[in-house]
């Protein structure tokens, strides 16, 4: 299979930046009752507080939300230090840029239809979200790792752009298979931070876009950024994800706005509405998409199983395992796997100051 030059030189390099229930006819039949029910949810006092602010009127929001992060920013920094990392590495330019990108993210959280006790009861469900969505995803788009994904893609393309010769046309597949003929090479690659549908779901977590003068574009390494148990079903994302670039014209992809002007003359003419915090959302036409045949280099980014669930910081720059994987559920395909080796431990103490959570 080809792909991107994944050398052990490169490898380490990635290792040392990535830092680091007949109740009534015996006793006993009751007590087997008593312990086949559910047990009863606990409300802590914190989850009661983030309830009433999703589910609050406009005129009492303003109150609660003051009032239940009142001690973010120092929290925040707080859990920073002892985790040994900047709010750089997340992407952020200052404490209390990341503190309102948290702030915004955890009141957008959906109550609809929900009791108290149901809201409750899926806080351990919504504190994986947090860390995987936003805390671990974050982490590697803009911390240490990024680097690598960067030069992998900058391979990958130029891997590609090595078989585009002057005056002779090479083969690529759109996304449904049927093939597109690349007469230009193409230049330099940006990275996409976010990937979505018109309608507003995402398609893919990260990567790198490249343009040639004809206005063809590609993915060099499409990227999903997943926690262990949410990586088993990444093969069906991956295929999702392509027929999703057949079922829509246009996908709706994020990049810093000094990228966008990085892209070259095939870039110009799109639509790009400017954001926050100076990022730039593209309308890129699907049609114009292509893949190399030969390896579509598709990667997974997830952190190692074992270093996952050990009790540490990210002070020492952890293993980066590479793997390959292949699947045959959805359509047949080979993807990579990239193993980092950080320890879930400097992010739950993230979300335990995000949330106000104390031990």
């Amino acid at each position: 299979m080809s792909g991107p030059l994944l050398t052990k030189s490169k490898l380490a390099a990635a290792a040392a930046s990535t830092l680091k229930p007949l109740e009534d006819e015996l006793p006993e039949a009751k007590n087997a009752l008593a312990q086949m029910q559910p047990e009863p949810v606990t409300v802590t006092s914190r989850a009661k507080q983030l309830y009433r602010i999703l589910v609050a009127s406009a005129s009492e929001r303003a109150y609660l939300v003051a009032s239940f992060f009142k001690d973010l920013v120092p929290n925040v920094k707080v859990a920073l230090l002892a985790a040994k990392l900047s709010y750089r590495a997340f992407g952020f330019k200052s404490l209390e840029e990341m503190c309102e990108y948290l702030k915004n993210r955890l009141t957008a959280i959906s109550a609809e239809d929900r009791t108290l006790e149901q809201f409750a009861n899926g806080m351990r469900g919504r504190k994986w979200w947090f860390i995987g969505t936003i805390l671990f995803e974050r982490f590697i788009k803009f911390g240490p790792v990024r680097q690598f994904l960067d030069e992998t893609a900058r391979d990958a393309l130029g891997v590609l752009n090595e078989r585009i010769q002057p005056g002779k046309a090479v083969r690529m597949v759109r996304a449904d298979g049927s093939g597109m003929l690349v007469r230009e090479r193409f230049g330099p690659a940006a990275a996409g931070l976010e990937f979505h549908t018109p309608d507003g779901r995402q398609s893919l977590d990260f990567g790198h876009i490249a343009f040639n003068k004809d206005g063809q574009w590609l993915l060099p390494t499409p990227t999903e950024i997943k926690l262990p148990s949410a990586s088993k079903g990444v093969a069906r994302q991956f295929a999702d994800f392509m027929r999703r670039m057949l079922e829509n014209k246009v996908v709706l992809v994020t990049i810093d706005a000094q990228d966008f002007k990085q892209l070259g003359p095939g870039a110009q003419g799109l639509k790009a509405a400017p954001l926050e915090g100076g990022l730039v959302q593209l309308e890129l036409p699907t049609d114009k998409l292509v893949f190399d045949p030969l390896a579509r280099n598709q990667m997974v980014v997830r952190p190692g199983r074992r270093a996952w669930g050990e009790v540490k910081d990210l002070e020492k720059g952890p293993d980066v395992d590479i793997g390959v994987s292949a699947t045959t559920k959805y359509e047949s395909f080979n993807f990579w796997t990239l193993d980092v080796d950080v320890s879930r431990t400097p992010f739950e103490t993230l979300y335990k100051a995000v949330f106000g959570i104390k031990d």
